[in-house]
């Protein structure tokens, strides 16, 4: 059951109501990716505009603030090394 249509700018995500990964269709490349709920949060922060990643884990403590800054820091780390692997983010556009 789809819940969530969000198509806007560069990737379109959907969000499934009885499941915990988001389909995501990027526009520009035509690539359709699966991510965890979390990384597609990130990638939704992201598409907002380019942000430094000290930021993005600020953004992301909002979103989880049960959880220790430490692990949100090497989430959003990991995490965006795996979207640049993707190609879904150019890392030399994020700030320091």
């Amino acid at each position: 059951m789809l819940i969530t249509d969000l198509c806007d700018q560069r990737y379109c995500f959907w969000r499934f109501y009885a499941d915990d990964e988001v389909a995501v269709f990027d526009l520009r490349t035509g690539a359709t990716h699966v991510l965890d709920e979390d990384s597609a949060d990130l990638l939704e922060c992201l598409q907002e505009g380019v942000k430094p990643p000290s930021v993005l884990v600020e953004r992301m403590q909002l979103l989880f603030p049960e959880t220790p800054q430490q692990e949100l820091e090497a989430f959003v780390i990991h995490t965006l090394e795996e979207f640049e692997m993707l190609g879904l983010l150019d890392a030399t556009r994020l700030g320091a």
